[in-house]
């Protein structure tokens, strides 16, 4: 009988061990609705957006840009560090396409990307 129990014993850890591991609980997630504007440090202007991202717990940013000239819809990937203040865009397509960096605090993005030796700058705050 102490034979059977142990080989019981030890078919029970060994079951136990094979069991998956409680998972964690899905990332959350916040959308923002923002209203952008990028600016050229070495030329006069600027253009104008709006920017719809999703952020989710784990970093992950999903959107689209839309300028407010032509309406064109731009993908919008990017993410967001742990402590949820550095970021990093890609904004555009597969032909053209800008990297921003920046921080995101709050619900304000302030970001820079360079083409070449001419750097661009990104403010989107919240949409009124």
């Amino acid at each position: 009988m102490k034979h059977v129990t142990r080989i019981l014993a030890a078919a029970a850890s060994a079951t136990a061990l094979s069991l998956p591991l409680a998972t964690s609980a899905a990332p959350t997630a916040r959308t923002l609705v923002l209203e952008s504007r990028v600016m050229q440090q070495m030329h006069a202007g600027e253009f104008d957006g709006r920017m719809r991202l999703v952020v989710t717990s784990d970093g992950i940013i999903n959107g689209t840009y839309q300028d407010e000239d032509t309406g064109l819809l731009s993908n919008v990937i990017g993410g967001v560090d742990p402590a949820g203040n550095n970021l990093w865009l890609e904004v555009g397509g597969p032909f053209a396409r800008d990297h921003f960096v920046g921080t995101l605090k709050g619900t304000t993005i302030d970001a820079d990307a360079y083409h070449g030796a001419d750097p661009y700058h990104l403010i989107a705050k919240p949409a009124n």
